[in-house]
């Protein structure tokens, strides 16, 4: 089963729909635009803020196909938007 879920710029997504259910060994495509990155976040319950300190590169300084490991509870596209292909 294969799941495409578009990450418009500066908006906090929570991954909560299987394939993208973030963490634990769920792993995705990620197509990344020049320009733009890709943020997570580990907040088990509330969404955090935009400012918050735990905020982390997924993948830092990739752009194209990326292939993302262990996705993290939430996620934001900053510089553009991002398009995450989840496989189960």
């Amino acid at each position: 089963m294969t799941m495409i879920r578009t990450i418009p710029a500066d908006t906090i997504v929570h991954l909560d729909v299987s394939p993208l259910a973030g963490g634990h060994g769920r792993n995705a495509i990620a197509h990344i635009p020049e320009g733009a990155s890709l943020e997570g976040h580990n907040s088990v319950y509330d969404e955090p803020a935009a400012d918050d300190d735990g905020w982390f590169a997924v993948a830092e300084g990739e752009t194209g196909v990326v292939e993302i490991d262990d996705l993290p509870q939430w996620i934001r596209a900053t510089g553009g938007e991002v398009k995450l292909e989840g496989v189960q």
